[in-house]
């Protein structure tokens, strides 16, 4: 009766940890296995495989930490190599695309990275993940541009891509800042597109023609100059002669939107105008004798502490911003040259923007 028992009981230990012991035993077997985190291979000693192993006519990668399998780019050893979804290490010397990216693979089998010449083109291949450059691209200090195959443009001179200006240098890199050529005076961005218009450049404005020539201030306000030419080229000559226009704001706007050149273009051929135009003929006269001037479009003060539509000039002097008002003499006979914001006895201004010299679009 007691051996039936004891039986009885060890058929039932058997009957659960056979399972369990089963599916141990199926788990450590020789061949891959997956989790959460990855992939992972088991050797005929039931052990994870840890770095580089052949498998299958294929070669694998595991972390030498965790034994995950290695799927993508990777380092080793200090060179860079490319595993498939499946772990399978891509050697075929050659071009490989990966969705958008583009790799050269090595005779080695490792990914390519800096530059290489190729079928007697020049390429360059990001050093950490050896993606192939394509389009701007900056280079150990230097923009270069690579066409949509990855060789590098090698023409020196002008490119146009869309609606863009670059230029090309000798050593092959896009300009950028300041570049003189054939007598003319260019700006590039750090992106190395040439500037045109009216733009803003370490806080002075400069205006470069379509053609991304710099303009002299002179060639751009042709009527200003031709005041300058009359007077004398003297700020505060300048200046007086704003002063000494007749105030009529018939029919003109009180704010800025039609640019600075509409209201001085008005005050040089009409001789009065309201204190956009006051303002508009000065700012380009200190504009052409060197002054980096701008229009400024905001209020002044008034009792009722509402603000009234004004605009004045203010001059940048070092870490100090003067206010030029011609108007504002004009009205009260006070001097309104080279003042001070919050200067006694003088308005209360309030900025609100500054003009272009064209209409706000």
């Amino acid at each position: 009766m007691r051996m039936k028992t004891f039986l009885a009981a060890l058929l039932c230990v058997l009957l659960v940890i056979c399972p369990a012991w089963q599916a141990f035993a199926e788990q450590m077997a020789p061949g891959w296995i997956s989790d959460e985190n990855g992939s992972y291979l088991i050797g005929y000693d039931g052990q994870k495989a840890l770095g580089w192993r052949d498998y299958g006519g294929s070669r694998y990668y595991f972390d030498p930490s965790t034994g995950r399998m290695t799927i993508g780019t990777r380092w080793i050893d200090g060179s860079l190599y490319y595993f498939q979804a499946g772990g399978q290490l891509y050697n075929q010397p050659g071009w490989l695309r990966v969705g958008a990216t583009v790799y050269l693979i090595d005779y080695n089998g490792s990914v390519v990275t800096g530059w290489r010449e190729r079928g007697g083109s020049t390429y360059y291949f990001d050093p950490s993940t050896g993606q192939m450059a394509i389009g701007v691209a900056s280079v150990e200090g230097k923009l270069y541009y690579f066409g949509s195959g990855g060789q590098l443009y090698q023409r020196p001179g002008w490119l146009k891509l869309g609606e863009n200006y670059y230029l090309v240098d000798y050593d092959y890199s896009l300009v950028t800042g300041w570049h003189e050529r054939g007598g003319s005076t260019y700006y590039f961005t750090d992106r190395g597109i040439m500037l045109t218009g009216r733009q803003l450049i370490d806080g002075t404005s400069y205006y470069f023609s379509p053609g991304g020539t710099l303009a002299a201030a002179a060639d751009l306000y042709p009527q200003a100059r031709a005041v300058l030419d009359q007077i004398g080229w003297d700020l505060k000559t300048a200046y007086l002669w704003s002063v000494k226009l007749d105030y009529d704001r018939t029919g003109l706007p009180s704010e800025g939107s039609n640019g600075t050149n509409f209201f001085a273009s008005y005050g040089f051929e009409h001789l009065y105008g309201n204190c956009f135009v006051y303002a508009g003929t000065f700012v380009q006269m200190a504009r052409i004798l060197g002054y980096d001037a701008r229009q400024v479009e905001g209020g002044v003060k008034r009792w009722d502490d509402t603000y009234a539509a004004h605009s004045w000039v203010e001059i940048d002097e070092g870490d100090q911003t003067y206010v030029y008002d011609p108007e504002y003499e004009w009205q009260y006979s006070k001097d309104g040259f080279r003042m001070v914001y919050g200067q006694k006895e003088r308005w209360i201004y309030k900025v609100s923007g500054y003009m272009t010299d064209e209409p706000k679009q």
